[in-house]
């Protein structure tokens, strides 16, 4: 009798690895090829393949390691260095941002053969911070500020911002901030990266940022998380008590990584936040959040990988419950993109609705929603497998209201 309960145990649990899906409303532990008690410090999604920054020394490989199947089971690339803080994918190169706190030494590394050879461009200092944003590569270089590369990395700028250490970007509109350490505060640029001004963060140390299409999310060490809904003039103070390491959004959702808390999300710009930690066994430090695939990865100190389906936790492609008061339509994200995107709308009131995608010459691609939908906010998917690098236009209908925004495949 012990062994066939093992036995069904075991089968189990084998099944819940392979049909994840089947195990519903919980994170499961993905950490198959990757020994000993690793740290995950970063995550990005490159040609369809998932890429983690691993710090395992000295139980074990260190560096990038690639899962070809949404997690499932990794491998190490060649990038054996001990800190990869950050990861970056812009069409066929993915960059790693590395590391190392003793000498402050490190640089961006690049590869575009899936981690089978690295090189180190032209930026050979240690760097903390990746971000892609329209056609610039952004990196936070620890004591040195931002440098951008408009070439693939092949040559580096530095901005403005300069002399210190930066921990991490995002972006809203044409607004892009950079969260710095040692409370040296928030800065924003207008123009692309070039130029930076503080904004009235001043005084803060700020680990980590997000931004949805409603509010921009800034983790600090003295205030917790400040949120602005204008365009970063103004902030206010989110209720979750707890360090956030990491955040991730989607849509109007927003999800924070903590310390040894879990991860809390939040749908309404950062009023509240509800715990999503069934399935831990032990609640984690998060050191990592990422979206990729309709779902959410949790990189962990010391506790490897976890994954879960984004339909557990939110309403996905589909009507969230709200009721807006207004028609919307959202920008794309991410944008540039390759080759998925998503495509957020609002519809106030029941009528017929019709997204459809656009040339450059104006002729029609695909049409991604054409029925009557009652008020709510909507999510789709545009798949741009099919279709060759360019800029594309979408538009929304909606009764008499119509809207059209612009969004870039890069292949």
């Amino acid at each position: 009798m012990r062994n066939f309960i093992f036995s069904s145990a075991l089968a189990l649990t084998i099944n819940c690895l392979l049909l994840i899906n089947n195990c519903s409303s919980q994170w499961v532990n993905l950490s198959g090829g990757i020994s000993g008690t690793p740290t995950i410090l970063s995550f990005n999604v490159h040609k369809n393949n998932l890429y983690a920054g691993v710090y395992n020394y000295p139980s074990g490989v260190s560096g990038v390691y690639i899962s070809t199947n949404m997690g499932l089971n990794w491998s190490s690339t060649s990038l054996n260095m001990l800190y990869v803080g950050s990861l970056a994918s812009f069409q066929d190169f993915l960059f790693a941002g590395v590391f190392y706190p003793s000498t402050n030494t490190g640089g961006v590394y690049v590869t575009s053969d899936e981690g089978a050879n690295w090189a180190l461009t032209s930026l050979n200092l240690g760097t903390y911070s990746l971000a892609v944003i329209g056609h610039t590569i952004f990196a936070g270089v620890i004591n040195n500020g931002v440098f951008l590369s408009d070439n693939f990395g092949q040559t580096w700028t530095l901005s403005s911002l300069d002399n210190v250490h930066v921990l991490c970007f995002t972006s809203q509109g044409q607004n892009i901030f950079a969260g710095t350490a040692e409370g040296r505060g928030l800065y924003v640029s207008t123009n692309g990266g070039y130029n930076w001004h503080q904004t009235s963060l001043s005084s803060q140390t700020v680990f980590a940022l997000t931004s949805t299409n409603d509010a921009v999310f800034a983790s600090t060490q003295e205030q917790g998380i400040l949120v602005s809904t204008d365009g970063g003039n103004n902030w206010i103070q989110s209720p979750l008590s707890r360090y956030v390491y990491a955040f991730a959004s989607y849509g109007a959702n927003a999800f924070a990584g903590t310390e040894n808390g879990g991860v809390y999300l939040s749908s309404d710009a950062g009023a509240s936040w509800s715990a999503i930690n069934t399935g831990f066994g032990q609640t984690p430090l998060v050191m990592s959040l990422f979206i990729a695939n309709k779902y959410i990865f949790a990189g962990t100190g010391r506790l490897a990988i976890w994954r879960r389906p984004l339909s557990d936790v939110i309403l996905d492609a589909g009507n969230t419950g709200n009721n807006p008061s207004s028609y919307f339509l959202g920008q794309n994200y991410p944008n540039p993109f390759n080759p998925v995107t998503k495509i957020q709308f609002a519809v106030k009131k029941n009528v017929w609705t019709i997204v459809k995608v656009y040339d450059i010459l104006g002729k029609e691609v695909t049409t991604l929603v054409n029925e009557r939908l009652q008020s709510g906010t909507y999510e789709v998917t545009l798949d741009g497998s099919g279709l060759n690098s360019g800029v594309y236009f979408y538009r929304l209908t909606a009764g008499d209201y119509t809207e059209t925004k612009k969004m870039l495949l890069v292949k």
